[in-house]
C-alpha cells in the first residue's frame, strides 16, 4: 500500500466539511504544524477542539508546531501592552515597583523604545504579582528582543466585537472588578473602530475621542496613547479613520468622597487601518 503526504489549510470551513475533505482522500493522521494552534474566530480549529473531532472520525492528531512551525515561542505583539500571539491573550509586563512601571532602559531594544505592532521576545515570569489585573505578569531579568514588525491587518483576529463591561459606559466600579474571579478581571482589549469625533479640552489640553464599534456600540474616552497625542497636537486629523484601538482600564480613582472608586475606560493605543 503506497503512502501519500497531503497538505491542507482550514480556511473558514466548518469542522464537518474539513473532516469530510480528509475522509475523501482517506487521510488517517494529521500533523498540525501551526506554531500557535489557536483561532479566535474559528474555535473549532483550536488544538483541543480539533483533536477531539479528529479522533471521533478515527483520524490521529499530532502537534509539530514547535518543530516545523514558522514562528518562535514566547513572543508578544506590542500594542502599548502586549498580546501573546501563542494564546491570543493580553499580557501587561510589570516590574516589582508599586506602580509596576518598567524603565525605558529595561524595555529598550537596540536603544529604541518598542513601537506599535513590534513582535517581541520578552522574559516573563508566570507570577502575576500582587495586582488585581488578570493580564499582569512580572518581567524577568534579561534583554527584550525584537523579532520583527507585524502589519496591522493580522491583528484583526484578536479584535472583539463587544466592549467589555458594557453595563458601565465610562467607568467600571472597582468593587465590581474585585467581585470577579482573579482570571476574569480584564483590563485590556482590542477593538476595530471608526473614530467619529475628536475633542481637546482647553483647560487640561487632554484629548478625547468618540468611537463607533462594528456592532454599533459607542465609546467616548480619554486618549492616553502618547504617540497619537503628539500627532493630534501637531494638527493630525483622526476623525472618520478606521483604527485598531486598545481599550484599557485606568487605575482605581475616586474624584471625591461621594463618588465610587472606579476604573475609567481609556483609549490606550491607536493603530490606523485607513
Amino acid at each position: 500500500m503506497s503512502k501519500k503526504l497531503f497538505t491542507i489549510g482550514h480556511s473558514n470551513l466548518i469542522i464537518e466539511d474539513f473532516i469530510a475533505l480528509l475522509q475523501k482522500y482517506e487521510v488517517t493522521a494529521i500533523a498540525d504544524v501551526r506554531s500557535h494552534p489557536y483561532s479566535r474566530y474559528l474555535p473549532h480549529f483550536n488544538q483541543t477542539e480539533l483533536k477531539i473531532e479528529l479522533l471521533k472520525a478515527n483520524i490521529s492528531y499530532v502537534f509539530l508546531g514547535n518543530e516545523l512551525g514558522a514562528r518562535p515561542k514566547n513572543l508578544s505583539c506590542y500594542i502599548n501592552d502586549q498580546i501573546d500571539i501563542c494564546t491570543g491573550k493580553w499580557i501587561r509586563p510589570v516590574s516589582t515597583l508599586d506602580d509596576g512601571r518598567i524603565s525605558l532602559n529595561t524595555c529598550s531594544v537596540n536603544n529604541q523604545e518598542p513601537q506599535p505592532v513590534d513582535i517581541l521576545d520578552i522574559p516573563l515570569s508566570s507570577n502575576k504579582g500582587s495586582s488585581y489585573e488578570c493580564e499582569n505578569l512580572l518581567i524577568l531579568p534579561g534583554k527584550w528582543q525584537k523579532i520583527r514588525q507585524s502589519l496591522p491587518e493580522p491583528l484583526l483576529q484578536y479584535c472583539e466585537e463587544d466592549i467589555f463591561y458594557s453595563q458601565y459606559p465610562k467607568a467600571v466600579p472597582f468593587s465590581f472588578l474585585n467581585s470577579l474571579e482573579p482570571d476574569q478581571r480584564r483590563t485590556l482589549q482590542l477593538v476595530k473602530a471608526t473614530v467619529k469625533k475628536v475633542h481637546q479640552y482647553q483647560d487640561s489640553k487632554k484629548w478625547e475621542a468618540s468611537l463607533s464599534i462594528s456592532n454599533k456600540q459607542q465609546l467616548t474616552a480619554k486618549i492616553t496613547d502618547i504617540v497619537m497625542i503628539e500627532k493630534l497636537n501637531k494638527g493630525f486629523s483622526l476623525k472618520d479613520k478606521e483604527c485598531l484601538v486598545t481599550i484599557s482600564l485606568a487605575k482605581p480613582w475616586q474624584q471625591n468622597n461621594l463618588d465610587k472608586l472606579s476604573c475609567w475606560k481609556l483609549i490606550a493605543g491607536v493603530i490606523e487601518l485607513s
